[in-house]
């Protein structure tokens, strides 16, 4: 273990209370009780806890410390490994305008660093439909989710994936690309640098009403792992495996 990685597990961990995953539920419009499940058991929850002087002093060796405090106080806190599943730095989110915090760290780039790539190795070592594949999306909670449905999935942690972080996606005999709805992530389909093979699953926006004055624009997968049974959507994603088409559209 790593002096961050035991850092994280005895100061962040330590303080993370499981019921703040009300919080998170409430921001992000999640209803279903495996995700909650899945939240709780990962701890991708809010930091809330005050911290001493002394464990400011212990934050502050590994660069985890603004003045006196957390840098992620109040934010839902997130591990980004490496494949070996060392902690490399964390990423705070919050909901509001600065959605996502990343402290800086030496040991990581988003530039040559996947999100959950530790997770997704495993998960395409082990016999099944997910074998030797992956799925590679845009943001830290669409691979969440996609984790959290049992799918070996990796996050470009942005809007575009060069030369070498395509390289590194080559541990997998078949990826699944799914980038965003909008603009940018439509182009992701001619500028993202992923094995030949690779299949994109195009999301098209669009506005999904869940009660009487509330709709949803759906536009990425944590959107869609949101609204639809995780049994459609696994099934929309194994075909797209299966498939020799470049691009499909996603439809559930």
């Amino acid at each position: 273990m790593g002096v961050k990685d035991d850092v994280y597990k005895r100061l962040i961990v330590k303080n993370l209370k499981d019921e703040d995953v009300e919080e998170v539920l409430t921001q992000r419009l999640y209803v279903k009780p495996e995700i909650k499940d899945y939240l709780v058991k990962n701890k991708i929850l809010p930091f809330n806890h005050f911290v001493s002087n002394e464990e400011a002093e212990v934050l502050k060796s590994v660069g985890w410390c603004s003045e006196v405090d957390f840098t992620l106080s109040g934010r839902v806190v997130i591990p980004i490994r490496d494949a070996q599943g060392n902690i490399l730095t964390l990423v705070g989110w919050r909901k509001g305008k600065s959605k996502y915090y990343t402290i800086a760290s030496d040991d990581f780039s988003k530039e040559s660093h996947w999100f959950n790539i530790d997770n997704a190795l495993k998960k395409a070592s082990q016999d099944g439909v997910w074998k030797n594949r992956c799925v590679v999306v845009e943001g830290i909670f669409d691979a969440l989710m996609l984790d959290c449905m049992g799918i070996p999935c990796v996050a470009t942690m942005g809007a575009t994936v060069n030369a070498f972080k395509g390289a590194m996606l080559g541990f997998f005999d078949k990826v699944v690309c799914i980038p965003d709805g909008d603009v940018v992530g439509q182009k992701a389909i001619q500028k993202w640098k992923v094995p030949s093979n690779a299949t994109f699953l195009s999301i098209q926006p669009s506005k999904i009403k869940v009660g009487e004055d509330l709709s949803l624009t759906l536009k990425d997968m944590d959107d869609i792992v949101k609204l639809y049974p995780f049994e459609e959507i696994s099934r929309v994603i194994q075909d797209a495996f299966e498939s020799y088409e470049r691009v499909i559209n996603f439809e559930v």
